[in-house]
């Protein structure tokens, strides 16, 4: 029966850790997330206006994204290359999180008791797999919801600059 205890008690032991590792994976990717976030959004501003300047019109907006980048800076200041980035922080947060947190569970549920040093692929590939289709069905979502932040933030400039010059003689302009 002391045996039998033992074994209980080694299994909890063991399955407490798992949690306190996975809740770490879960954590790191949280982290990861965020700073995919802050470093990679302002190329995402960048491309989204030069897909949305110099497309609908016949007159490109912005020569190059170096160009692009500059405007941004001086007409909306550094906040400017994270319009939209709410949203980014909060879907791109909880889909690191999550890849992280599942790939080490699956990773955990598919070797079993035996933990090796040393990565197997049949264990590594439907981890990853698992864990990518999960994602995938979150990111395109997200992805959608951030472009469209983006592109109505372009549209009210748009509209903002091409009524400005009509109402600034105006008593009572809203300007």
């Amino acid at each position: 029966m002391v045996e039998h205890e033992r074994r209980i008690l080694r299994g909890a032991a063991a399955t407490a850790m798992g949690a306190g590792d996975a809740a770490k994976e879960y954590a790191a990717g949280f982290a990861a997330g965020v700073a995919t976030v802050v470093t990679g959004h302002p190329f995402d501003t960048v491309k989204v206006k030069l897909q949305a300047h110099n497309t609908k019109t016949s007159v490109k907006v912005y020569k190059n994204a170096w160009h692009c980048t500059s405007r941004i800076l001086i007409e909306e200041g550094i906040r400017g290359l994270y319009k939209g980035a709410s949203s980014t922080f909060v879907g791109i947060a909880f889909e690191s999180s999550l890849f992280f947190g599942t790939y080490t569970q699956v990773k955990q549920l598919l070797q079993g008791e035996a933990q090796s040093s040393k990565p197997k692929l049949e264990v590594i590939i439907p981890s990853a797999g698992f864990s990518g289709a999960l994602i995938s069905s979150i990111l395109c979502p997200t992805e959608l919801i951030k472009v469209r932040n983006l592109m109505l933030y372009t549209c009210f400039l748009q509209l903002r600059i091409q009524v400005v010059p009509l109402t600034c003689n105006a008593k009572n302009s809203p300007v």
